[in-house]
């Protein structure tokens, strides 16, 4: 069988070839957030613009306008690189005593009505 895109990080599978695929849709959106969600600005040296870069945020203190401003950075993101996800809800919140950002996040496809769950845990 043939995948959509690559599981990442890479690994090994001689049935998909050398590298596991995602086989469904909602597989490779979520593989796509991660990948917008964890490139910073300026990784991609073809696109300077691509990434959120979330790990920067790690050490905020997580006050309204951070919040505001990483949803924003989301939000853009999402519409510009993958335009096709249409955002319904988005949280982050921060779990101080492990150092770690919680992502969650209900979309839809345009063209569907199901909405769908991304979840993300972001540590250093």
């Amino acid at each position: 069988l043939a995948g959509l895109n690559l599981v990442l990080p890479l690994q090994y599978a001689y049935d998909d070839g050398p590298y596991k695929t995602n086989k469904t849709f909602k597989e490779m959106i979520h593989t796509n957030l991660r990948v917008l969600f964890l490139t910073n600005p300026g990784e991609r040296i073809m696109d300077y613009n691509f990434g959120i870069g979330i790990h920067r945020y790690l050490f905020e203190n997580m006050s309204p306008s951070i919040v505001s401003e990483i949803q924003t950075k989301v939000y853009e993101q999402v519409a510009r690189y993958m335009p096709a996800v249409k955002i319904h809800n988005f949280q982050v919140t921060k779990n101080e005593s492990q150092n770690r950002l919680n992502i969650k996040m209900s979309y839809y496809v345009e063209g569907s009505a199901a909405f769908e769950l991304f979840e993300m845990g972001v540590t250093k």
